[in-house]
């Protein structure tokens, strides 16, 4: 959303742009934005990587809470039998 923000101000600005200076600035704020984009890229591969983590995690918890479950029936239903 930053990055889209920065784009249109840009695409605005560039349009209306007469000047030297007017598209030096318009120039500035492309390279400002095409860092942000780099940035934001960085940063959403960076969440991915750690959610991929937990994620296994997590499947591995579930697993083990589906084990326990499983032999916690299985110790119920062997008492019942016995009794």
């Amino acid at each position: 959303m930053i990055n889209n923000a920065i784009c249109q101000f840009l695409f605005r600005y560039s349009l209306k742009a007469e000047s030297q200076d007017e598209l030096t600035i318009s120039t500035v704020v492309a390279m400002i934005g095409s860092i942000v984009g780099i940035s934001l890229a960085l940063v959403t591969i960076k969440v991915i990587k750690d959610y991929a983590i937990v994620e296994s995690l997590l499947i591995d918890v579930e697993d083990e809470i589906e084990e326990s479950s499983l032999s916690l029936e299985f110790s119920e239903a062997s008492l019942r039998i016995t009794q």
